[in-house]
């Protein structure tokens, strides 16, 4: 999976890299960008291709994260094999700041210090969700605003796809 991490802080970006591939078996692909501005630039120049999952933080100069956010879903929340799934990390907390991540279009929220096994839990859980997005499962599908969006009444005889994925990333996980 090819991962984008944006964060002005570059040992924030370092620290993700890391976290991200410890002890992964499979290596993820991870991009970089120190603004939005430059995760813009970058992926709209071709420099850097448009990601599966973008990993970014609210709290940045120039350009937010909830800004940026709404940006990429403007940009690339129409076609559904473009999506990023985005999850936005923060150091600010309270059900305002994880409504308002929702809302500008993020699939997810982690708080920082953000711990490893749950962000792993969380990247094996977005890349099962755009696994069944991209491959028509039924279950899946991608929404305009860029959501991926779970029906359990859609496909299939298991009316409870969604915990039952989700159940089965956690188990497979490898966290406590």
């Amino acid at each position: 999976m090819h991962i984008l991490l944006i964060d002005d802080s570059s040992s924030t970006r370092s620290l993700l890299r890391t976290l991200i591939n410890a002890g992964q078996t499979v290596r993820h692909e991870i991009s970089e960008a120190a603004s939005g501005e430059e995760a813009l630039q970058k992926v709209g120049s071709g420099e850097i291709n448009l990601p599966d999952l973008i990993i970014l933080d609210i709290n940045m100069g120039g350009m937010s994260g909830y800004e940026l956010c709404r940006e990429f879903r403007q940009r690339h929340g129409t076609a559904s094999d473009a999506v990023p799934y985005i999850i936005i990390v923060t150091a600010n907390e309270g059900v305002d700041v994880i409504n308002e991540a929702l809302d500008c279009g993020a699939n997810d929220y982690m708080s920082k210090p953000v711990n490893v096994k749950v962000l792993q839990i969380r990247l094996r859980v977005a890349e099962r969700l755009l696994a069944h997005a991209h491959s028509g499962g039924g279950t899946t599908s991608v929404t305009g605003s860029g959501r991926v969006v779970l029906n359990p009444d859609a496909g299939g005889a298991d009316g409870n796809a969604r915990q039952n994925l989700i159940a089965s990333a956690i188990e497979n996980a490898d966290a406590p």
